[in-house]
This record gives structure tokens, sequence and C-alpha cells, in this order.
């Protein structure tokens, strides 16, 4: 996907997530991948604070995150709250797999415009 004028909206990427692993005592450990999305909006219409309490990117819970066909391979896998990476000042998803193998899964990334797409959203897990 082109990155215009700084500004990175959209991303369809092909993610291979590690396998959970299986200690001998306890609960399995879920494999762990933090996805940069490349995701960036470097104007927004809307004020600090709006339309979220998130300063760092205006609102990182208005990033959407679509799983994609083929979807076998979807069961098993959760993410985080996407999150703006001070670092790279891009959005990071963070996934986990409790499957007892790699899942490679089709994702779409988008993060709505402030100029062009108000938006009022929940975040993801409850309690976050």
């Amino acid at each position: 996907m082109p990155n215009i004028a700084g500004n990175l909206l959209l991303n369809r990427m092909r993610i291979t997530i590690p396998q959970a692993t299986r200690p001998q005592e306890g609960p399995s450990i879920p494999g762990l991948l933090d996805v940069d999305t490349g995701l960036q909006q470097c104007l927004r219409a809307f004020p600090v604070g709006e339309p979220t309490d998130d300063p760092a990117f205006g609102a990182a819970s208005r990033i959407m995150v679509f799983p994609m066909s083929p979807i076998a391979n979807w069961p098993g896998l959760t993410h985080d709250e996407p999150y703006l990476s001070p670092t790279t000042k891009t959005v990071h998803v963070v996934f986990h797999n409790y499957n007892p193998a790699p899942e490679t899964v089709n994702v779409l990334f988008w993060d709505p415009h402030s100029a062009v797409c108000p938006l009022s959203a929940n975040t993801y897990n409850p309690g976050t």
C-alpha cells in the first residue's frame, strides 16, 4: 500500500502468528505477534482528545481489524487493542494464537480518516 503525504489509512496484510507453547504444567502460552500495520494519519480534523481521550493518535480505538478470507484459520486467534508505537509513529496490533500450530491469515487494517468519517468506537476488549 502506498504511503501518500505521510498517511496510510488502509492496509491488507498476510501474517503468520506463531503457535502456542504447551508447558508440562500450567496453562498454555499463546503465540504472540506484534504487527506494525503501517497505518498513520498525519493530519486530523479533530482536536486532541476527540473522538476519544487518546492524545497519541486521536483515537487508536478507531482502527478497525477485519479478518479476511479464507477464515478457516481464524478460530483460536485474538488481538489486543490497536496502539500507536512512539518509536515508529504507526499503529501496531498484537495478535495471540492459542492453536498448537502457526496460523497464516489475511487481515485488513483500516483507519477511517477523521476528516471524512467521524466515528464512535468501543474498545475491542472489555476493560481496556
